[in-house]
């Protein structure tokens, strides 16, 4: 579950534009919350990905 998320981040990641990291954060939220997964695991997921 958790993996597949993160997969879907970093391919959505390559394609959004945005100004500042904020905004890129944000539409990968709206993105994930869209697609029926959790805020806690977004949350996770992309602190994960930034690391």
């Amino acid at each position: 579950y958790l993996s597949v998320l993160r997969d879907l981040l970093e391919k959505k990641k390559k394609t959004i534009r945005a100004k500042d990291k904020y905004e890129q954060k944000r539409k990968l939220i709206r993105y994930a919350l869209g697609k029926g997964f959790e805020m806690e695991d977004i949350g996770n997921s992309i602190n994960k990905c930034e690391d």
